[in-house]
């Protein structure tokens, strides 16, 4: 290989670890943690940039595409080899670290997910879809009510057109969505 292909190859792995990088600094941050990382935080780094260096850069775009946006837009599936990865002693599916990653730091099983209409890849018995906002959270009784709300708010609004998500914030749609949340929590 000439040295401009060496060149060439360095640049683009340089423009992954950025994308890689920017991924890691937008992940939902676990209010219970203190500044100093733990054991299990550091694994956790490490299983999330290990998955997310196998990704392709226009995967990788995607991704921080959505996870800016919220899911607010219509965003594309970002697929991923269907696997285990270890964390400690659990095991866990690329879906369920990425929806840990970037929207529910509790979630410990894929059984917590479903999969919501936008996303296109159910059928795909190879590869899943690991764009958090493509999954709802199936919530249980026992649920806080902040929480069960802000969950409530995030399955009625990801994969909303742009548009439409901001006609319902400017007519308290999402107000009354909260109050019935709050409501059917007290029944």
């Amino acid at each position: 290989m000439g040295q401009s292909g060496l060149m060439l190859c360095c640049m683009f792995k340089s423009h992954r670890s950025i994308l890689v990088r920017r991924l890691w600094k937008l992940r939902v941050h676990n209010e219970a943690r203190g500044e100093e990382e733990t054991p299990e935080e550091l694994e956790f780094k490490s299983v999330v940039h290990s998955m997310l260096k196998r990704l392709k850069e226009k995967q990788l775009d995607t991704l921080i595409q959505s996870v800016e946006m919220k899911g607010g837009e219509d965003c594309e599936c970002v697929l991923y080899p269907r696997a285990e990865s270890r964390i400690g002693k659990k095991s866990s599916t690329p879906t369920v670290i990425c929806c840990k990653m970037w929207r529910w730091p509790e979630i410990t099983n894929v059984t917590e997910l479903k999969r919501l209409p936008c996303c296109h890849s159910a059928s795909d018995s190879v590869y899943e879809c690991v764009n958090p906002f493509h999954w709802s959270l199936l919530t249980e009784p026992g649920m806080s009510i902040v929480y069960m709300s802000q969950t409530v708010l995030s399955i009625r609004t990801h994969c909303w057109p742009k548009q439409l998500l901001q006609l319902a914030i400017e007519s308290n749609i999402m107000q009354f969505i909260a109050k019935q949340a709050i409501l059917s929590a007290r029944d």
